[in-house]
């Protein structure tokens, strides 16, 4: 799918880019009309000038005729450079001003229009779902809870809407002198907001035999268009900017890891080193609140100290959790912001549940832990799932919320381990285990310095280590692997022979995965990466796998998918590094977890 492209039409800006069998590096194609068009808007001048109803009523028959005449051709042309141009059409027509909007407003335009059908996918969703709980013999538990799933998502997708279109009201232009912290948010969370769409189109399309879904299933199309075009508008916008301030760093200075004075004010210098580095005690931990199983805190429970905790907080609230084993379903709500998860260590301080899809449950709403909290950390401890490979998909740790931060975490289960969900994360010197696409999601997620260890599957199952979900090259996520160890269980090495592993396989059309740096150990397969049962062939053009100097007994060059790139540039591996995929130097150092910005 191509995004925008208006150098020759009246709009003035343009974006391109290539197509991803040229492995999606971006470039920018925009005319010296363009920047200087945008040069006018950047003085206030303006582009384009909304005829104002008072004027409209003044017009003859036959003027007003042919002004409709020229708007809708002015938003054909407009419209036809989207990647779906009748829903653009659609959508946009309720806007008379659309067609000559600056930049700015046709992105924010974009915005409200897919807020409007979100928020009709949503009471669409209640009305289901009530009509349901009053016919119990239409209706299944299983059902209801993925219109439970699909309603959550469809919500968190409109909180996304909302701060984009709230962030980018109020960029100021005149004032805009090249990168912003505020262009890197709203990416994200625009993206966040068409794979909150997915994962509720997911959740029903997974019911499809329910006919009362029927209208539902039917919007989800359209709605996943009309946020992709909004994507669009916004990407275009954001491209003409880096173009017209060519001089400016697409992102601040590039460092190895964050000095101590840059560390978050909750936590001093010898604090910091002992927490991070030895784990959490009642004598240090500069916490807000202690969990313990043995009473001695001032709670007994992990999500007794979640509820208890400050809403839309600035500052970290920190939970101390003492050594334990606790058998609970943890939710970090999404208003419980700049939480920090403290524990005694990796082996000491456990979180462990057994929720599952054969067990009755959703993949979404099967997490052990579930973090939907802007600003989440989480150090020396571990997150299981006991569902078993019986289980089928069965999550440890769903990470929702945007810059989670984990520090020596132990994620253990087998498949579907850690959904890495949507939103921005970065996970240093952890372990993650598991058999089937137990890492997999659409976020941006880095994984540094992390052991990846693969299990032993049941009889007939493949291992895939990742199954990435982008669903258009306009997201900014993928997933990274920087320095990190992939390796085999005792048991699984034993008998390689019978299991072929993968580094991944692609679940959406543009999933998109990259090992730079790292130890990849004899259990892979020379192909390094397995196709999606049943894809369509057109995924194959479009996801990019990437490999970057790894080493090891599994790193060989030789016998590859045609459809990968085993050897990425350095170019191209910068491109996934903290500083570039995750804009980590703008959040990174106030977690307190170390990170390597570049290469």
């Amino acid at each position: 799918m191509k995004p925008l492209n208006f150098v020759n039409s009246f709009d003035p800006y343009a974006a391109r880019l290539e197509e991803a069998k040229a492995r999606r590096k971006r470039c920018v194609i925009i005319s010296a009309i363009a920047t200087l068009l945008l040069l006018v808007l950047v003085l206030g001048i303006g582009i384009g000038v909304s005829v104002t109803r008072s004027h409209q009523r003044s017009e003859s028959s036959s003027n007003r005729q042919g002004a409709n005449a020229g708007s809708s051709n002015s938003l054909l042309a407009l419209c036809n450079r989207t990647a779906f141009p009748p829903s653009c059409i659609s959508s946009l027509s309720a806007y008379p001003d659309a067609p000559g909007a600056n930049p700015k407003k046709l992105a924010l335009l974009g915005i409200t229009a897919a807020v409007e059908e979100v928020k009709r996918s949503l009471a669409l969703v209640h009305n289901i779902s009530s009509e349901l709980e009053t016919q119990t013999n239409l209706v299944n538990l299983t059902t209801m809870d993925a219109l439970g799933d699909c309603s959550d998502n469809l919500l968190d997708s409109l909180d996304h809407l909302d701060h984009s279109m709230s962030e980018l009201d109020t960029l100021d232009l005149k004032s805009f002198r090249g990168f912003s912290p505020s262009m890197e948010n709203i990416h994200t969370w625009l993206s966040s907001a068409l794979t909150f769409h997915t994962t509720c189109a997911d959740a029903i399309e997974s019911e499809r035999q329910q006919e009362k879904l029927l209208p539902l299933q039917a919007r989800s199309e359209y709605v996943q268009e009309i946020l992709t075009n909004a994507l669009s508008f916004f990407v275009a916008f954001k491209a003409l900017l880096d173009k017209t301030f060519p001089g400016t760093p697409t992102r601040r200075r590039l460092l190895s890891s964050p000095p101590l004075g840059s560390l978050p004010e909750w936590i001093t210098d010898a604090q910091r080193r002992h927490l991070l580095q030895q784990g959490g005690s009642s004598e240090m931990a500069p916490a807000n609140a202690i969990v313990a199983k043995d009473g001695s805190g001032q709670f007994v429970s992990i999500q007794e100290a979640i509820d208890a905790a400050p809403l839309k907080s600035r500052t970290m609230h920190v939970i101390y959790i003492k050594q334990g084993i606790y058998d609970e379903a943890v939710v970090v709500p999404k208003a419980v912001t700049n939480l920090a998860f403290l524990g005694d260590g990796i082996d000491k301080t456990i979180i462990q549940g057994q929720r599952s899809v054969a067990g009755g449950s959703t993949t979404f709403g099967s997490a052990t832990l579930a973090i939907n909290g802007r600003g989440f950390v989480a150090s020396h401890l571990s997150v299981r799932n006991l569902a078993g490979p019986k289980g089928r998909q069965a999550v440890a740790v769903r990470v929702s919320g945007d810059q989670a931060a984990f520090y020596r975490c132990s994620f253990n289960g087998y498949q579907d381990t850690l959904y890495a969900h949507s939103s921005r994360h970065f996970y240093r010197e952890c372990v993650v285990s598991g058999t089937v696409d137990f890492i997999f999601g659409n976020a941006a997620a880095v994984f540094q310095r992390c052991n990846i260890q693969a299990l032993l599957p049941d009889p007939g199952q493949n291992i895939m280590i990742t199954a990435h979900g982008r669903v258009t090259d306009l997201q900014n996520t993928g997933f990274s692997f920087h320095g990190c160890r992939v390796e085999g269980s005792g048991r699984l090495v034993a008998q390689s022979h019978r299991f072929p592993a993968y580094l991944g396989r692609p679940w959406k059309d543009y999933a998109t995965t990259v090992f730079m740096q790292s130890d990849i150990g004899g259990i892979i397969y020379p192909a390094g990466w397995s196709e999606w049962e049943g894809a369509p062939l057109h995924r194959y053009k479009t996801v990019f796998f990437g490999e970057y100097l790894n080493t090891g007994a599994g790193a060989s060059q030789s016998g590859r998918v045609y459809w990968s790139v085993p050897s990425l540039t350095m170019d191209q591996a910068r491109e996934f590094t903290v500083g570039k995929l995750i804009s980590g130097l703008d959040w990174l150092p106030y977690s307190g977890v170390v990170f390597a910005n570049n290469l």
